[in-house]
């Protein structure tokens, strides 16, 4: 199944839930290939990439990333984002995978559980979070999707740029 990212997040706006998720392997191109995809479609269709780890450099107490639940890590993800610009239509959450992976297996799947519940209610937008590939994911991708779009997509599907 190949994928256009920018018809998936256009399509998303129309959905009750906003949360999707992308993963792939490490170094494989992922974030390249969403800053070209944002920068072709500046034009029509903004997207707002946000890069977690370029942010979590700049603290003054880094240790606030070891005390991140994936509730508390989400709720802060969503503050920083809900306060930039409204004319973006879509917003990338990238290179997280540094506190993902500081997280147990039950806490990594309560993360995307809570990411595939976005109620459009909570955050107008559609969100993707992009994750390196992890053995919680696969287990999620196979569970059977109850009356839901899928919300979780591999890079290798991607329509080519």
């Amino acid at each position: 199944m190949v994928v256009n990212l920018k018809k998936l997040l256009q399509d998303r706006r129309h959905e009750r839930y906003m949360g999707l998720l992308l993963h792939g392997e490490a170094d494989c191109g992922k974030s390249r290939y969403l800053q070209q995809v944002i920068q072709k479609t500046a034009d029509d269709f903004a997207i707002l990439y946000f890069d977690v780890l370029e942010t979590a450099r700049r603290f003054e107490n880094k240790g606030v990333v070891l005390q991140w639940n994936p509730k508390t890590f989400l709720e802060w993800l969503l503050s920083k984002v809900e306060k930039t610009d409204e004319n973006h239509q879509a917003v990338v959450i990238d290179h997280i995978d540094f506190v993902f992976n500081l997280w147990d297996a039950t806490k990594k799947e309560e993360f995307i559980q809570r990411i595939s519940h976005i109620e459009k209610a909570v955050f107008h937008r559609p969100i993707l979070f992009v994750l390196q590939d992890d053995a919680v994911i696969e287990q999620i991708k196979k569970q059977p999707a109850a009356d839901r779009k899928p919300f979780i997509f591999a890079y290798k599907d991607l329509e080519a740029i």
